[in-house]
């Protein structure tokens, strides 16, 4: 489970806030209580390089809400340029809530041990749109359905969310881990999601 939370630290010099987004494993135990397991140790896109003309622009994008987190990920400049073009796209018709881009994700696919887009860059987490969460039970699915449609148009070859939009073809998906949130990726050489 990826938890995103606000930190507040008393230090010498007062007091600082910070969001962190970390990749919590939990365990169910016979008595139906869930435990934590392990706190996964978060993970760097690596060193900073100069940031392209689309990453200035998502960092400044008034309609793209970055957490912390993600917004330390495009600072870095390794967002994945198809992914921040997406978001940009989004953004012409749609107010975003990004929860986590790479660091705070587990860095493999749930529960398989194959790479994650996110771990590389060409993978983002949408908690909100337009303001409202994915999970919230208000939320139209008509809204969900244009949007999960649209990330693919842009050029998304993933589209995970709380429902799929293409049965058993590839490309769209849901599962027990993307019912509160859409997630985003581009795997190069895939066709885009609603082409699959």
């Amino acid at each position: 489970m990826i938890v995103l939370f606000d930190q507040q630290l008393r230090g010498p010099g007062g007091i600082t806030n910070r969001q962190l987004a970390l990749d919590v494993r939990l365990l169910r135990r016979a008595t139906g209580m869930w435990e934590v397991d392990r706190i996964n140790p978060l993970t760097s896109l690596g060193s900073s390089v100069p940031l392209s003309a689309a990453a200035t622009e998502v960092l400044t994008d008034h309609r793209i809400r970055l957490s912390s987190p993600a917004q330390t990920d495009v600072n870095t400049g390794r967002v994945d340029e198809q992914i921040l073009q997406i978001l940009l796209g989004l953004a012409e018709d749609y107010e975003l809530g990004i929860q986590v881009i790479h660091t705070g994700h587990i860095q493999t696919v749930f529960p398989t041990s194959r790479v994650s887009n996110h771990a590389v860059g060409r993978a983002v987490d949408i908690r909100e749109i337009d303001g409202k969460k994915v999970i919230d039970p208000t939320m139209s699915p008509s809204v969900l359905e244009c949007f999960m449609q649209r990330a693919s148009e842009l050029g998304a070859t993933e589209v995970g969310g709380p429902f799929d939009l293409n049965a058993e073809r590839k490309g769209f998906f849901t599962d027990d881990v993307h019912r509160d949130h859409i997630h985003i990726g581009v795997t190069p050489g895939d066709p885009l999601a609603h082409l699959r």
